[in-house]
């Protein structure tokens, strides 16, 4: 048996077992929006629609095909969306093993596996669910792992595979899978190994895949939506939205404004759910800059990996060395350089995670290469790989225990903290009892698996409102399609992205139409650690005039201190302390609470004879998460 089939063989068998390995654990875990999102549509895609002009959706079309594939063949379920993802980092990590034996022993490149078992963990939550950056992730791996081994062959065919590969990663993200599939394309142009036909064949390869996608869309009647969505849209987002950036790597030793301020964007989200609350509370968090010091090695050792390894590869032309090892070396620089260029806004921690893998296995071979000159330094990697597997795996175990409590669909079960289970739990209960169930539902603002679990289709086009949007007519368009389904069902959630605006903020004029026709039904978890859902009904007006309008002109504030003189001034002089806001969903007066001083609002009204105030007081259930 040869060599590469041997190798094949192996990676095949790692795939299998990694994929099993995952198969326990896939289900646990809940992806609001970024999940969500890709199921929904790509059902909605398996039942006929037309994706950008049937639901918007910002990126290439790859995952929503595959997963609507997977739908059909394994039925329209969260555990084929699971299943199919683990499939997908099965064969990343074979594609991970044969690109390793390139320069590494077999134990080397075994080695190598594990370090990408850890990154799954630290990756979280890219990886656990369905997401279009690691389909193409997958493919660029794979597209990478045949034309390092076509460069050893005379054949065309694996080069244009290979190029299918890549361009069916571009079709999957506009980013990485672009500028990965061309960095494997210039490697091909400055390849040292006889034979000229593979660039050529590579290209024609991926052409004939991405040439014969976008004709389908055009034939469907998407191009137009397509470009605005995937091109249009995300440089407009891009340009004028506040995305995190990757902190500054100087001052090193100091701790950052920037990560304390969004540790949610910025810090491993798998640390960030389980420990958050003592690590935030601990001596090291609070009086030494070591946790931030880490986050910037790890946010900056990408591009440091790709530059140490270009530097290895200079010296190394300039020795004798076999020309197929130089073109693959060559080849893997050149993704991982891509891949760099890639880590564009949002630059936060799960973005950054995605992007890793070239960086993870040039960083294996640095680290073998330096273990052969030095034996300190591999027994240094083997110690640090160990610790790191234990405490990853004792993080995996808390996880996969706090994640251990079903919530149970008409599209299957999922697991969830207790928190979270009981509050999405109830909320689909609900719907299941509310008549017609398949009466299409608006999750707000960005929360469609909602509508996958529910088994309910979107009320409109959006299935998830970013803040910032080029379309002028969004909301009204959006509005427009609530109000015109009398059976339509809508639920808002105040569990947002943290650093991102409220609903009524970026969409007001949506949110005004909201107030005015739907008041608030039922609501669903609120408490520590959970979602919270809040499940509408339309408006049914009471008689009666509102103390909002006119009468708040003559209303007077009052703040009386704990020590000191009460102040009493016109309400309108005052709207920091007081003032009209609309919440979800109705209006109210919004009062502040201060820490040292109690506010109050006083009117003077005469009621007629047989009229009754009718008042109530609460917190805003967008704050409900701030509790």
């Amino acid at each position: 048996m040869s060599l590469l089939r041997r190798d094949v063989l192996l990676a095949l068998a790692i795939g299998v077992g990694v994929f099993l390995i995952q198969l326990p654990v896939c289900r646990h875990g809940v992806s609001l929006l970024d999940e969500g999102v890709i199921l929904q549509i790509a059902e909605d895609v398996r039942s006929g629609l037309r994706p950008y002009r049937d639901a918007v959706y910002p990126a290439f079309p790859g995952v929503l095909y595959l997963t609507a594939a997977a739908f059909a063949l394994g039925g329209t379920s969260v555990e084929t969306a699971r299943v199919l993802s683990a499939a997908l980092f099965a064969i990343a990590t074979g594609a991970v093993y044969l690109i390793a034996r390139w320069r590494l022993s077999r134990s080397g490149a075994a080695t190598t596996v594990v370090l990408f078992m850890l990154y799954r963990a630290w990756a979280y939550p890219a990886w656990q669910f369905l997401n279009y950056s690691t389909l193409a992730v997958t493919l660029v791996l794979l597209a990478t792992c045949i034309v390092g081994e076509a460069l050893a062959q005379s054949r065309s065919w694996p080069f244009a595979l290979a190029g299918a590969c890549g361009g069916a990663a571009f079709l999957s993200k506009q980013d990485c899978g672009l500028v990965g599939s061309a960095a494997l394309g210039v490697a091909l142009l400055l390849r040292r190994t006889p034979g000229g036909r593979g660039a050529t064949a590579f290209v024609a390869g991926g052409g004939v895949v991405v040439a014969a996608a976008l004709a389908a869309l055009a034939v469907m009647g998407s191009w137009r939506d397509f470009v605005e969505q995937t091109v249009v849209t995300p440089l407009y987002i891009w340009r004028h939205f506040d995305y995190p950036r990757r902190p500054a790597l100087r001052p090193f030793l100091e701790q950052d404004a920037a990560i304390r301020g969004n540790p949610f964007a910025y810090l491993p989200p798998l640390l960030f759910e389980l420990d958050w609350p003592a690590l935030s509370q601990s001596a090291v968090f609070r009086r030494t800059a070591l946790v931030d010091a880490t986050v910037k090695c790890l946010y900056h050792l990408p591009w440091v990996v790709v530059l140490a390894a270009g530097l290895m590869l200079w010296g190394r032309l300039r020795r004798p060395a076999s020309t197929l090892t130089l073109d693959r070396d060559l080849m893997l620089i050149l993704v991982g350089v891509s891949f760099v260029l890639a880590f564009n806004r949002p630059q936060d921690w799960i973005h950054l995670m995605v992007l890793y893998p070239p960086a993870l296995l040039l960083g294996a071979v640095l680290i073998d290469g330096a273990a052969r000159r030095w034996r300190a330094v591999g027994l240094a990697a083997l110690v640090l790989l160990g610790g790191s597997t234990g405490l990853s795996a004792v993080l995996v175990f808390r996880f996969v225990q706090d994640h251990s409590t079903p919530v149970r669909s008409a599209r299957g079960t999922l697991y969830a903290t207790a928190p979270q289970a009981e509050a999405l739990q109830g909320l689909l209960d609900a719907l299941a009892r509310r008549s017609p169930t398949q009466a299409p539902l608006a999750a707000l603002p960005y929360h469609p698996l909602v509508n996958f679990l529910a088994a309910r289709p979107g009320l409109s086009r959006y299935y998830w409102l970013w803040p910032v949007y080029p379309n002028p007519d969004r909301e009204g368009e959006i509005a427009r399609d609530i109000l015109s389904q009398p059976d339509g069902v809508v639920v808002y959630s105040p569990t947002q992205t943290p650093h991102f605006p409220r609903l009524g903020e970026y969409a007001p004029a949506l949110f005004r139409e909201l107030v005015d026709h739907f008041a608030l039904d039922q609501a669903f978890g609120g408490g520590p650690g959970a979602f919270t859902f809040l499940l509408l009904r339309r408006r049914e007006f009471p008689p009666g005039s509102s103390l909002l309008g006119g009468p708040l002109a003559t209303a007077r504030v009052r703040v009386e201190p704990r020590d000191g003189p009460a102040g009493d001034f016109p309400l309108p002089d005052r709207p920091d302390l007081a003032a009209a806001a609309l919440w979800p969903f109705l209006p109210v007066l919004r009062v502040t609470t201060l820490p040292d001083a109690a506010v109050s609002v006083s009117y003077r009204f005469q009621p007629a004879q047989g009229q009754q105030l009718r008042a109530s007081y609460g917190v805003n259930p967008d704050h409900w998460p701030d509790f």
